[in-house]
């Protein structure tokens, strides 16, 4: 298993797939949710995509 990812996206290029995909990108989230790092461990918060009526189980 890898523990160790790159996190290169670029916001206009996470902005044109979304928008190639027509799914819409939520007016809350910015450049600064999409942060570029050389090295993501696994025990370190990194982005995630999950579909907006998607609720954390209780």
């Amino acid at each position: 298993m890898c523990n160790d990812y790159e996190q290169h996206v670029l916001w206009a290029e996470y902005c044109r797939m979304m928008a190639s995909l027509a799914l819409k990108i939520p007016t809350h989230q910015t450049e600064l949710d999409l942060p570029q790092a050389d090295d993501v461990r696994i025990s370190e918060p990194a982005p995630i995509m999950r579909a907006e009526r998607e609720a954390a189980p209780d």
